[in-house]
């Protein structure tokens, strides 16, 4: 007899994300590459049902030092610049940036506007102006991002404030959130402590875990925890033991007693991003682990999830520990069903159920969901730019504050402390004939749910969509051109159907079955030298 145990393990899941330093520079480049110091670092988590809100304020100072005196220039006009990097699938939505008691909110605008911008305010081949404040956070790919301020003085500092919302994930060993934070780490100095405040919203119910370094505590939410910096970061050496960067470490919120499930529905009626959106997270049924159970102790097994939505079906496996973690954006409505299905170490299928759960589709949270499935299409699987849709910086939008863009006297007050407007529908500033569109149907499998290849592979990461008139459509997350070669099987191992040299086209591809083609059978893709199958259920 087998048990199946709900276990939650607080491990590093994410790579090591390294960071470069907090720099400050003269604006026409005649000295660069001082190190800043972050003299303060402020950072208030309100947790939701599927994502966190980070607000996280930072002080940055250009600090004095025997070097800047051999350069001749304005100590006045200095530019801070850095790079922080980011939990896969975070959308970075609001920027604040103060100058004394001024205040400016940033617009979403075109990157290349924006970068121009930026850079004809700094007017870097003429003689300084004290009195433009622009500051911008640009994506730079793989999780990474850029920001710049100008200008500060030497020994002065300027505050900024930004809004992010990192997305919750489901992992082989369990569901939680893991937070990478953005100024805290690459400066030269920071603080010994990071104040750091977690609230819950209306919508999130019961226990959560904090984990950060080896500490492991259940979260009193409203108090505010001091985390020594040291458990942001570690250094990172060579194989020589040179010192090359820092390496920063999550910190980790997850559900403090066995998962079980959560679902919500969101819908946008009209629009470039109209559509029905659903997020499932779930554990395998209890029917499923008893049938689970009934089998040969040491029999090796895998577990199918299905979730169909109007014609089509999106399929993942993994195995009995595995955990359903599912973003989906689809023209239909999702039934609120999903078909679990036991295969043995054959490939037959042993047990099969329908659970249906009851999505949360009226809470105001869910106005959310839109954002976090398009910023994870968009930053987690590179497909796509869709921050101008959703309010969200990427490879084609960016964040920039002028001087222009300054609160009002009474809007700086509101702000004053803590807090970080949302973006305006009218602040997001892109040509209309230039808004993106999004896929009519997409899935996003969380980490450790796909297919059991490596996720990072180009081939590994694809989705089986059952289409009408026994055909099959093959979406890849991460190849979007090329030529590949597929074959399908039964389980005695003889081939059924193989289709030789397949183009793919955006990413996806299409295949009729044979009319043979019917019950459990495995789908081998071959893509250069990379070789993936996945065990389908065809049915008619």
């Amino acid at each position: 007899m087998k048990t199946f145990q709900t276990i939650l393990v607080t491990a590093l899941f994410l790579p090591a994300a390294v960071f470069s330093q907090i720099t400050w520079q003269t604006a026409d480049y005649t000295l660069t590459g001082q190190t800043c110091q972050v003299s303060s670092n402020i950072i208030k988590i309100t947790v939701n049902p599927f994502d966190l809100d980070v607000e996280e304020e930072a002080t940055i100072t250009a600090p004095f030092n025997d070097t800047w005196q051999s350069w001749w220039g304005d100590s006045k006009s200095l530019e801070i610049m850095g790079n922080f990097t980011l939990t896969s699938g975070t959308s970075v939505r609001s920027m604040l940036v103060w100058e004394g008691a001024k205040v400016l909110k940033a617009k979403l605008r075109d990157r290349t506007a924006a970068d121009s911008a930026y850079e004809a305010t700094v007017n870097r081949n003429l003689p300084p102006s004290y009195h433009h404040d622009p500051a911008v956070i640009d994506y730079l790919g793989n999780n990474q991002y850029r920001f710049k301020i100008y200008p500060v003085a030497i020994n002065n500092s300027r505050k900024i404030r930004i809004l992010y919302s990192v997305p919750f994930l489901m992992l082989q060993n369990g569901p939680q959130f893991q937070l990478l934070t953005a100024f805290t780490t690459g400066a030269g100095q920071a603080p010994s402590e990071i104040p750091l405040q977690i609230v819950r919203s209306a919508e999130t119910t019961g226990n959560y875990i904090f984990s950060y370094g080896s500490i492991l505590k259940t979260i009193q939410f409203g108090a505010t925890y001091q985390i020594p910096t040291t458990n942001f970061s570690v250094a990172v050496y060579d194989n020589w033991g040179n010192y090359t960067g820092t390496s920063m470490q999550p910190l980790i919120i997850f559900p403090d007693t066995n998962f079980s499930t959560m679902a919500y529905t969101a819908q946008i009626s009209t629009g470039n991003n109209s559509g029905n959106y659903t997020a499932v997270f779930a554990t395998p049924p209890d029917t499923i682990i008893a049938a689970l159970n009934e089998l040969p102790t040491g029999e090796q097994t895998s577990i199918e999830a299905k979730i169909v939505v109007g014609s089509t079906a999106y399929i993942t496996d993994f195995n009995q520990k595995g955990y359903l973690g599912a973003y989906v954006k689809s023209t239909a409505v999702w039934d609120s069903t999903v078909v679990w299905n036991l295969y043995d170490s054959k490939g037959k299928l042993a047990f099969q159920c329908r659970k249906a759960y009851k999505p949360q589709s009226d809470s105001l949270i869910n106005a959310m969901l839109p954002m976090v499935w398009g910023s994870k299409y968009t930053l987690a699987e590179g497909n796509d730019n869709l921050g101008a849709l959703y309010g969200f910086v990427d490879r084609r939008m960016s964040l920039l504050a002028l001087e222009t863009d300054s609160l009002t006297s009474a809007q700086a007050a509101t702000w004053a402390k803590s807090g970080v407007p949302p973006l305006l529908p009218q602040e997001i500033i892109i040509n209309p004939a230039q808004l993106p569109s999004t896929p009519d149907d997409n899935v996003i499998f969380e980490i450790g749910t796909g297919v059991h290849a490596a996720y990072k592979n180009l081939a590994a990461s694809f989705v089986v969509f059952f289409k009408s008139n026994h055909a099959i459509s093959l979406r890849f997350n991460l190849l979007k051109a090329g030529q590949i070669t597929v074959a399908l099987f039964d389980m005695a191992g003889r081939t059924v159907e193989t289709w030789k040299n397949i183009q793919i086209t955006g990413g996806s591809v299409d295949l009729q079955l044979p009319q043979k083609a019917i019950g459990c059978m495995v789908l081998r893709v071959i893509a250069g030298k990379e070789i993936v199958q996945k065990r389908i259920n065809v049915v008619r």
